[in-house]
């Protein structure tokens, strides 16, 4: 098995795409889940299963464009990519029959399952000439595909032409030709879905609206929706998969993803039978749901991790000494215990505590003191600090915010707290690239608190959102480019573990961001759901769940 991501939440370890003997990923048939195994004849059919998520994905239903990890779980109702992540993070086939990968991590021949097709009205059979397609356009500038950036540098870039580096070479058959190492090439695919592109250019801006659709090859087709409400698809009957009785996937007549901001509206709801699965729980709810009739509670350590973002380009907060001030004035414990009810743990580095390539030797951590952090702004000459925090409007960010404010106000800093809806309080600190220098007026941002959250394996804690141009890099953080980019290229994992860990020494020290924890996935589910996992990435993944009613 090639696998993607070492060390899966549980902190057990797996096998690391570098470093294995193997170079073929083989049927997902012998990946081992936390999920129940399924006898034959145990399987109901039938049924909407109803999904209450807290945010919605905030653009069009287009899994080339969408930036948020609401898009991209709802992506995988509806499309597939090459291979996918399971649970405890291993790279699996999902188009991909196998994948043959050369020891230097620089060619990879994709061999395409034949069985695979398009959601009407696109409804014919997928090949590599598709897949090709998909990926000349997402290495295309012009095109505004959010994944380019993983891609620079090995698909396409200087000198790097992507008609030479993603070749159609048979009819089922892609090889990809890399100009550099890529480490994680294989995880990077994960989240690159594959579209008739014949619908793309069909119909242009409209693609993944509400009035117009979306389309792939995933296990549910869309149905409708409404922005901000919810989002409806139907069985597709010509899903390629099966489920581990053999039968054919998916179990359920259709999945409905009600948008519920509010967590005590989706507390109430799963309570109710109102809804079948509820994500996230509040760490303050979990116990007490735990106890309902006809309701499960389940946990797992995260890739999520909660932080004071702030903008470097205030004045204060441009200095090193006030922000490590910021740090030592955080009582972690009283957030992890008030706030999260013990789910979490406190967010020191660059990677979580259970990730291969974290570091607790290099990493800086800033114990709860005070003392040190006021010392700290007075040699900054910043003893009169205040700034506005932008909190979303429901646990566990404004708990957290009112413990932090607390420890700030201790230490003499002010942080007037403004209650905003969640999709708003990133504010304009996102996108701002183009700006000299990057990032935002101070006018226009000063601080948030905010979870964000990547996938599990290492590059995305490390490329995404710490190397220049990312726009999941929301402090326009510079200092590690170097690094981030030999990590990439470097197929020793001992080598990588090495790099990353001064990734998180030079992080850590400059303090880009306010590290607060990285707290736990809760979701609840109705006891009729089975065959559910939860993931790290909180994703809902329906394609093989069902309700036995």
């Amino acid at each position: 098995m090639l696998a993607g991501c070492s060390g899966g939440p549980s902190g057990d370890a797996t096998t690391d795409a570098t470093t294995t003997d193997a170079d073929t990923v083989d049927d997902p048939s012998s990946d081992e889940t936390d999920s129940e195994t399924t006898a034959a004849g145990e399987v109901s059919r039938g049924g909407e299963l109803v999904a209450a998520i807290s945010t919605d994905p905030s653009a069009p239903l287009h899994p080339h464009k969408t930036r948020s990890s609401q898009g991209v779980m709802l992506a995988r109702a509806y499309a597939n990519s090459l291979v996918a992540l399971s649970p405890n993070g291993e790279v699996v086939p999902d188009l991909a029959e196998s994948v043959d990968a050369s020891e230097d991590a620089t060619t990879f021949v994709v061999t395409l399952r034949e069985d695979v097709t398009f959601h009407p009205p696109y409804d014919r059979q997928l090949t590599a000439e598709d897949v090709v397609e998909n990926f000349r356009r997402i290495l295309d500038e012009e095109y505004g595909a959010t994944s380019l950036s993983n891609f620079e540098g090995f698909l396409v870039g200087d000198g790097i032409d992507p008609e030479e580096t993603v070749q159609q070479t048979g009819d089922f058959e892609v090889t990809f030709e890399l100009a550099e190492p890529f480490a994680d090439f294989l995880n990077t695919l994960t989240s690159v879905f594959i579209l008739p592109m014949e619908a793309v250019d069909e119909h242009g801006d409209d693609f993944g609206t509400m009035g117009t659709g979306t389309w792939g090859t995933g296990p549910y087709t869309f149905a409708e929706g409404q922005k901000q409400d919810h989002y409806a698809f139907e069985a597709f009957d010509d899903y390629f998969e099966t489920g581990a009785d053999d039968e054919a996937l998916p179990y359920l007549d259709g999945v409905r993803f009600e948008v519920v901001p509010e967590s005590s509206t989706r507390m109430t709801q799963i309570e109710t039978g109102e809804v079948d699965v509820a994500s996230p729980v509040p760490a303050s709810d979990a116990d007490s749901l735990e106890s309902a009739d006809d309701i499960s509670v389940a946990s797992t350590s995260s890739v999520i991790r909660m932080g004071n973002f702030i903008n470097l380009n205030k004045e204060e907060f441009g200095k090193q000494k006030v922000r490590q001030a910021m740090m030592h004035a955080v009582n972690r414990e009283a957030i992890v215990n008030v706030a999260y009810n013990g789910y979490a743990e406190p967010g020191w580095g660059v990677f979580p505590p259970w990730h291969w390539a974290h570091s607790e030797e290099a990493t800086q951590t800033y114990p709860y003191d005070p003392e040190r952090a006021q010392q700290l702004l007075e040699e900054a000459g910043e003893t009169d600090l205040s700034f506005e925090c932008l909190v979303p409007n429901q646990p566990p960010f404004s708990d957290v915010a009112e413990i932090l404010g607390q420890n700030y106000a201790d230490v003499g800093i002010d942080m007037e707290i403004n209650t905003v809806e969640e999709s708003s309080a990133w504010g304009s600190l996102l996108n701002q690239w183009d700006n000299e220098p990057p990032g935002p007026s101070p006018d226009e941002f000063e601080s948030n608190v905010q979870t964000l959250s990547v996938e599990m394996y290492a590059d995305s804690f490390a490329y995404w959102k710490y190397h220049t141009g990312h726009f999941l890099n929301v402090t326009y953080y510079d200092q590690s480019d170097d690094v981030i980019e030999q990590a990439r290229q470097t197929t020793d994992r001992d080598e990588r573990e090495d790099l990353y860990a001064q990734l998180e020494q030079e992080a850590t020290e400059y303090v880009d961001r306010i590290g607060l924890v990285w707290p736990s996935v809760i979701q609840a589910t109705r006891s009729s759901v089975r065959n559910y996992d939860v993931y790290p990435n909180q994703r809902i993944i329906l394609t093989d769940v069902w309700l036995d009613e």
